[in-house]
């Protein structure tokens, strides 16, 4: 398996976690009940399944891009932009959570998430090459051919 392959199948399942998480929340709301209820595994499910999905695909696969992508002499500063690219869209999704929850609601905070995971996947689908197995020589010369085209 590729690695953009891995990337979209690993965003398409951290779109359906979080979307699941979402139904499951909207479901909580309309039911309006208390004490414990049989699908209350749900949760715990989608959460360990976003985990597993981010910790096999996008987390470990971004980083091993950053070193494929960039050119030698770019990859320095690109690598610098690019984590802290990461790490500011990691802190906007931390701070932007209560703020969503109180403004869609849980239902809505997870489905807007899983809206951001599959533009994510389109991303995938659309600007990432497949480097797999490809020389980095070729990976070179394909970045610096860009480069010059911009």
């Amino acid at each position: 398996l590729g690695r953009r392959p891995l990337l979209i199948v690993s965003g398409l399942i951290m779109t359906l976690a979080l979307s699941g998480f979402g139904f499951y929340a909207l479901y909580q709301d309309i039911k309006q009940h208390d004490g414990s209820s049989s699908l209350d595994y749900i949760p715990l499910l989608c959460v360990l399944m976003f985990e597993c999905a981010f910790s096999v695909g996008v987390q470990p696969l971004s980083w091993l891009l950053l070193g494929e992508l960039f050119p030698l002499e770019y990859r320095a500063q690109g690598t610098s932009v690019t984590t802290a690219f990461s790490y500011l869209c990691a802190f906007l999704g931390v701070k932007t959570f209560v703020d969503f929850t109180k403004l869609f609601g849980l239902y809505g905070t997870f489905w807007t998430y899983g809206v951001i995971s599959f533009v994510g996947v389109i991303f995938y689908c659309a600007l990432v090459p497949e480097t797999r197995e490809e020389p980095l020589q070729e990976m070179r010369f394909r970045t610096q051919k860009h480069l010059i085209k911009v």
